[in-house]
């Protein structure tokens, strides 16, 4: 897969919009005159996911994070697939990984050294980010510059795992988009559903896609025609989310090939490990 193409992988995982599917139960209602607005239920959202970045509670987590991506024939039949394991936490809003393996085999110092050093150049050109090695934004997509992206419509409510949502549908706000660096050929042309816990007010589940086709410089290099992303984020305590599972499948064009492909990341084995204070030096 060229470096073209993993970049939409990336920008599909990085983006988070990086397991088992949540249990839903009851059937969505139509809400005709809504005690609280979309735009209200939105920015409460916001609020939450920025008082969160602050917050040191879920930086005291790690997990396993195994990601991988499957090049497919037209028929959806794997023709290869990599897969890589990573042990992650989030700090501040970032999320850092430390690759263990690559397709179940452990890795050599040198050999993991070069693939840091690919994931790295991969996740700041997807991210537009100099962030530290490893790091990008996976569990915060919720942000004032992504929201503000959109119109969203409240639809009305559903049970998830026993839990109420608000169901919410979102779509472009008009066709002056921002367009200053590649992630926003994609975002400018998404829609979808987002399911916000009601209590939590956390995003639990989201469920968008492609409104056209993107072309990658001009379309002459490459074009992406369709893709479709689930996303599924789990409670791990009081107030506590992340990411859970996340599904991409991408259909489009590089030069004069069709290509199919599916991007896949799943969050599991979720520790509570508070970070150690820095040792002080004793004076001699």
């Amino acid at each position: 897969m060229n470096a073209c193409l993993l970049k939409f992988a990336t920008w599909a995982l990085a983006l988070g919009i990086g397991g088992l599917w949540g249990v839903c139960h009851a059937t969505t209602n139509t809400v005709t005159e809504p005690l609280i607005l979309a735009p209200a239920i939105i920015h409460r959202a916001l609020e939450k996911a920025l008082a969160m970045e602050k917050s040191e509670e879920r930086s005291q987590y790690v997990f396993l994070l195994t990601t991988s991506v499957e090049d497919l024939d037209p028929r959806g039949k794997a023709k290869n697939r990599k897969e890589k394991v990573y042990e992650a936490r989030v700090n501040e809003g970032w999320t850092a990984l430390k690759l263990l393996r690559i397709n179940g085999q452990d890795l050599t110092p040198a050999q993991l050294r070069r693939e840091e050093e690919k994931d790295l150049r991969v996740r700041q050109q997807a991210t537009q980010s100099s962030s530290s090695l490893g790091s990008d934004r996976r569990e915060n997509f919720f942000t004032p510059e992504l929201t503000r992206r959109y119109r969203f419509k409240l639809l009305g409510h559903e049970v998830i795992q026993g839990r109420t949502n608000y169901v919410l549908e979102f779509y472009p706000r008009g066709n002056d988009m921002p367009m200053k660096a590649a992630p926003d050929r994609l975002l400018n042309q998404m829609s979808g559903t987002l399911w916000i816990d009601a209590r939590d007010l956390e995003v639990a589940k989201a469920d968008f896609q492609l409104n056209g086709e993107v072309h990658l410089w001009g379309g002459i290099l490459a074009s992406l025609k369709k893709m479709e992303c689930h996303l599924v984020r789990t409670r791990v305590a009081e107030g506590i989310w992340f990411n859970q599972s996340f599904d991409a499948f991408l259909e489009g064009r590089k030069l004069a090939d069709p290509f199919h492909m599916h991007a896949q990341s799943t969050s599991t084995q979720f520790k509570r490990q508070p970070s150690e204070p820095p040792k002080l030096e004793k004076p001699e």
